[in-house]
C-alpha cells in the first residue's frame, strides 16, 4: 500500500499509515518492522521539508538496522536517510550512506527490492550520483547513474527505471549541459507523466525548468517552473520548494523581469532558511547577487556580499561547480566596479575551476567577459 500512495503522492494517507504501524510494532516490540516504519517517516518528513526531524528517524532506522546486525535493513534505513542528507546540503554524508548500500548490494542482491517503492541500488546510484556531481566529480556521477539505469532496465522495473532515467540528467543541470540534459529530461518528465509518478513529475519538471532557463528558452521556463511548483504544492510535496523558488526567480531575472526575480529569490531564502538547505542557499544567494549587478540601478556592494556569502557556503558543503560560479559572478560584479584586476582573479579562479570540471557552459560565461573586460 505505501509503495502505491508513494508513487502517487498521497502524503495524508502516508502519514496515517506510518503513525499506526509505528504504534503496532512498538506494542509488540518488532524491531525490523520499526526501521521500515522509522524509513517510510524520513520520507514523510523529507517530503514535507521538515529536514531535522527527517534526519533523526532516519538515524533511527539505521541505528536499529546496525544493532539487529541486519544488512537488508540497513539498506531499507539507507534509502531515505541518503535522499534527506542531500537535501540538508550534507552531500558526503549522504555520498557515504549510499556507497554503503551499494557495498552491500552486490550480484542478485541488486534486484531486490525489500518493499521499498524502487530498486535500493537504483535509488542509491542515482542519488549517489547526484551527491558526486554536486561535489563537481562528474565522471564519477556519470558512470554511476549510468549503472542505476543499466539494473533498472534489466530489473524492467517502471518506478525504477523512471527514477533512473531522471536521474541521468542529474549530472547534467549541475554541470549546465544543457543538450544532454534535455535529452534525458524530456524523456523523463515523459515517462513520469505516462507512469502517474506523482513525485517524480515534479522533480523532472523543476529539473527540465531550470535547463530551459539556461537554454534562453524563458518563457518555456517559467511555466515549466511554476507548474511543476503549483503541483507540488497541491500534493503538499515541500522538499522541492527552496530549489524550485530559487530557479524561478533566476528565470525571471535571465528574462529580464528582475523586481519579479528579486522578490522570488527573498521568498526562496525564508524557504531555504526555514528547511535548512545550505547547498540551495549558496544557489539563491548567488542569484540575489547577480540580480543586484544588473544594469537597473546596481548595487554592487549588496551584489559583492552576496557572492561571498554564497561561496562561503558552497565551500562548507564542498560544492566545487558552486564555489566556481561564485568566483564568476564576483568577477562579472569587479568589472562592473571597475576593479579590473580583481576581476581578472576571479574570472581565472572561475575558468580554472570550470575546465578542470569540463563545464563547458559555464566556461563560457567567463570568456565572454574577457572581451568587455579590455
Amino acid at each position: 500500500m505505501l509503495d502505491v500512495l508513494n508513487a502517487l503522492g498521497d502524503l495524508p494517507r502516508m502519514l496515517e499509515l506510518v503513525a499506526e504501524a509505528e504504534r503496532l510494532a512498538v506494542a509488540v516490540d518488532d524491531k525490523p518492522r520499526l526501521v521500515r516504519v522509522f524509513s517510510y517517516a524520513n520520507r514523510c518528513f523529507w517530503w514535507l521539508g521538515q529536514h531535522g526531524p527527517g534526519l533523526a528517524a532516519g538515524e533511527r532506522a539505521l541505528e536499529i538496522a546496525r544493532a539487529l546486525d541486519d544488512a537488508s535493513l540497513e539498506v531499507v534505513a539507507n534509502y531515505h536517510l541518503g535522499l534527506t542528507c542531500m537535501f540538508a546540503g550534507d552531500y558526503r554524508r549522504g555520498i557515504e550512506v549510499y556507497r554503503r548500500t551499494n557495498e552491500i548490494l552486490h550480484g542478485d542482491l541488486q534486484f531486490q527490492r525489500w518493499g521499498m517503492p524502487a530498486l535500493p541500488v537504483v535509488i542509491s546510484r542515482t542519488w549517489l550520483g547526484y551527491g558526486l556531481a554536486c561535489l563537481g566529480d562528474f565522471a564519477g556521477a556519470l558512470a554511476t547513474t549510468a549503472d542505476a539505469l543499466r539494473v533498472a532496465e534489466a530489473a524492467d522495473h517502471p518506478y525504477s527505471v523512471a527514477v533512473a532515467v531522471q536521474g541521468a540528467g542529474f549530472p547534467y543541470v549541475v554541470r549546465g549541459d544543457v543538450p544532454h540534459a534535455l535529452q534525458w529530461l524530456e524523456r523523463a518528465v515523459d515517462i513520469a507523466r505516462t507512469g502517474g509518478f506523482a513525485a517524480l513529475k515534479v522533480l523532472g519538471q523543476i529539473s527540465l525548468g531550470r535547463v530551459l532557463s539556461l537554454a534562453g528558452r524563458h518563457d518555456e521556463a517559467v511555466a515549466m517552473l511554476e507548474d511543476g511548483a503549483a503541483y507540488a504544492e497541491s500534493i503538499q510535496y515541500h522538499a522541492w520548494q527552496p530549489l524550485t523558488l530559487t530557479w524561478l526567480g533566476d528565470a525571471h531575472r535571465r528574462a529580464g523581469r528582475l523586481a519579479h526575480a528579486m522578490a522570488m529569490i527573498d521568498r526562496a531564502l525564508r524557504a531555504i532558511r526555514a528547511q535548512g538547505q545550505s547547498a540551495v542557499e549558496a544557489e539563491a544567494l548567488l542569484v540575489r547577487a547577480a540580480g543586484h549587478a544588473a544594469d537597473a540601478c546596481p548595487d554592487l556592494e549588496a551584489a559583492r556580499a552576496a557572492a561571498v556569502q554564497a561561496i562561503s557556503l558552497a565551500n562548507i558543503v564542498g560544492a566545487r561547480p558552486l564555489v566556481a560560479r561564485g568566483q564568476l559572478t564576483l568577477g562579472y560584479i569587479s568589472r562592473r566596479a571597475g576593479a579590473s584586476d580583481r576581476a581578472r582573479e576571479h574570472l581565472t579562479r572561475a575558468s580554472d575551476m570550470f575546465a578542470s570540471m569540463g563545464m563547458d557552459h559555464w566556461s563560457e560565461q567567463v570568456a565572454a567577459e574577457y572581451p568587455i573586460l579590455g
